[in-house]
């Protein structure tokens, strides 16, 4: 994340709010949230990062 605001691929902020997410264990908590996934099977989607967060998902894959 450092590097990355340093190149500015991102802004300050958002480093800032990455960081504070990563070690938030309140902000991970996704099991009261819900997520609707299209093309739900994709190796680059969010699909598996999200299941781990314990987030309700609504996949559709194509």
């Amino acid at each position: 994340v450092d590097r990355w605001v340093k190149r500015g691929v991102i802004e300050k902020s958002t480093g800032s709010y990455m960081k504070a997410a990563a070690t938030n264990d309140q902000w991970r908590d996704l099991s009261d949230k819900y997520f609707v996934l299209l093309g739900a099977g994709s190796a680059m989607g969010p699909f598996l990062t999200l299941c781990k967060l314990g987030a309700n998902i609504i996949a559709i894959d194509l």
